[in-house]
């Protein structure tokens, strides 16, 4: 079942470093100023399902709605296999062999301990239940601003949609010469809350306009209700 969890949204996603597919080094969150991308987290063989399901709906562009976002793929291993050995290097490239080449700068395995993995959800103020994936938009400088976990609905991909086009427009705001901030500079705390905010303002008038909508629309079906109830006491009273 699907679960958002809004507990995770508005913290720091926790640094990692990665191996990927393509033998590059991804460094996670991506920091500096750049547009908002997805990190998609399985921790098992089963979620590649609700991975995919994601991608179709975010990434993959079929449907002509999605995003021309970054994103990446975190498939976990825990328990006795976390350390190194060489059923790593058997582990990805089988992993390989059955990705297209395009996507292996996107994968990145992470072998750690269940209790490494543990202390990332925990940062996150998540459980550590890993029975399904989670899906992370993240914004530039690492703040979660949507978090689910389980199998996407169209509500749920049309609701990243929405905050990734609000996130990807603060970012070219930010964006601009007299804008940018230093990825270097000791401001960049107050830069990710100013990021936040500016983020929840357009949130807050995407919502203020739906409730509007619908008042707008409440008011026209009570109008046509007292059109209908005058005209029936008009032809009763004809009648009478």
């Amino acid at each position: 079942m699907l679960e958002r969890h809004r507990e995770a949204e508005g913290r720091q996603f926790p640094s990692i470093e990665l191996q990927s597919l393509a033998n590059t080094t991804v460094k996670l969150p991506k920091g500096g100023t750049c547009p908002p991308y997805v990190l998609l987290w399985p921790f098992r063989m089963g979620h590649q399902k609700q991975c995919d399901a994601w991608k179709a709906g975010l990434i993959d562009h079929t449907s002509g709605r999605q995003l021309d976002m970054d994103w990446y793929e975190i498939p976990t291993i825990t328990g006795v296999m976390w350390r190194p050995t060489p059923i790593h290097n058997w582990i990805d490239n089988g992993m390989r062999s059955g990705i297209p080449v395009a996507a292996h700068p996107h994968i990145t395995t992470m072998y750690q301990s269940a209790s490494s993995v543990n202390g990332y959800l925990d940062r996150l103020g998540l459980t550590h239940s890993q029975s399904e994936p989670y899906l992370l938009l993240l914004a530039g400088t690492g703040t979660v601003l949507r978090c689910y976990r389980g199998m996407p609905t169209e509500e749920a991909i049309g609701d990243v949609l929405a905050a990734a086009t609000s996130a990807m427009e603060t970012y070219r705001t930010a964006a601009t010469p007299a804008s940018v901030v230093s990825p270097h500079t000791e401001d960049r705390e107050a830069a990710q809350e100013a990021e936040v905010e500016m983020y929840r303002a357009r949130e807050s008038e995407r919502e203020h306009a739906v409730i509007e909508a619908h008042e707008r629309e409440r008011d026209r079906v009570l109008a046509k209700r007292g059109e209908v109830a005058e005209r029936d006491e008009t032809e009763g009273a004809g009648i009478r």
